[in-house]
């Protein structure tokens, strides 16, 4: 069995002029391809159209794979967010208190799920909200209530 490594990739989209940079601690040939379901699932569609090149290899810790994937990250302006690239947002992974930089796409994402949270709900995935709910807000009467 090979010994596992932390690496920092690169994926580029050659039909949609699109990049994608993650980081995964395995091997090379492991068959891993990202963590973000948009560039999987075009990855699934047509896998001719990417080519993945290794940026960066960490052999220390999982920690510092994170880091040195932080560092590629904050390399992309925030409007080419969601557009140039298939990331969304840029965050340390490794940094529990981290300020992430986000997409107009994924805010809006994440505003819709704030909008959505009810304690008994807590843990659980946050249901599809319909057009007249959301936006919708709660009192504290209603929620204790519920």
């Amino acid at each position: 069995m090979k010994e596992k490594y932390g690496f920092v990739y690169i994926w580029r989209d050659r039909k949609n002029n699109r990049f994608y940079i993650g980081c995964h601690w395995g091997t090379e040939d492991d068959g891993y391809i990202c963590s973000s379901t948009w560039m999987r699932n075009s990855y699934k569609r047509r896998p001719q159209d990417f080519k993945r090149r290794i940026i960066s290899r960490t052999y220390t810790s999982k920690t510092d794979m994170f880091l040195k994937e932080y560092e590629w990250l904050c390399l992309i302006k925030r409007e080419e967010l969601g557009k140039k690239y298939y990331n969304h947002m840029i965050f340390n992974a490794s940094d529990k208190n981290h300020k992430h930089i986000a997409s107009d796409h994924a805010r809006r994402k994440m505003s819709i799920k704030k909008q959505c949270y009810i304690p008994w709900n807590k843990g659980k995935k946050c249901p599809q909200l319909s057009e007249t709910a959301k936006g919708r807000t709660y009192s504290e009467e209603t929620l204790t209530k519920m």
